[in-house]
């Protein structure tokens, strides 16, 4: 019951699903079955209402408790045109070994490196190997630098 209030809140309000981790999941061992459901639906409500932040974290979810969210495709996260939605769908695919979701992330990085480096820089800096990098970029993926955290 608390879970589906959960849900339903952090829909209506999705400014607290920041907080859920930190002040519901782990403070009331919520399992990870339930994540899995609060996670299905803020992905959805974030997909139909173009909230790329819940959708980010819907996927932070999946990747971190080891569960799949319904529905996820590299072509929801291109047709977005957000830069986080895009990283956080190829980190998703990564996880699960989704070799043709990570291949087209990677195409789509590169294809928009050359023109779009300033508004795509993480995404692509992230799903592109050292050697489809230029100047700066180049450097410092093979000095190991890396913008995310290990989850």
């Amino acid at each position: 019951y608390y879970i589906k209030t959960i849900s339903h809140l952090a829909v209506i309000y999705p400014y607290i699903i920041s907080l859920l981790e930190d002040y519901v999941f782990i403070p009331f061992g919520v399992d990870k079955q339930n994540i899995q459901k609060v996670a299905n639906l803020i992905y959805t409500e974030g997909l139909s209402s173009k909230n790329y932040e819940t959708i980010c974290y819907a996927l932070y979810y999946s990747i971190k408790y080891g569960f799949v969210i319904d529905n996820v495709t590299f072509e929801a996260a291109k047709q977005s045109n957000n830069c986080l939605f895009l990283l956080f769908a190829y980190l998703y695919f990564k996880k699960n070994y989704d070799k043709n979701s990570v291949k087209s992330c990677k195409e789509y990085a590169k294809g928009i490196s050359k023109n779009y480096m300033d508004s795509f820089w993480l995404f692509i800096y992230e799903a592109l190997p050292q050697s489809e990098l230029r100047d700066y970029w180049k450097h410092m993926k093979k000095n190991g630098v890396t913008f995310l955290l290990k989850i």
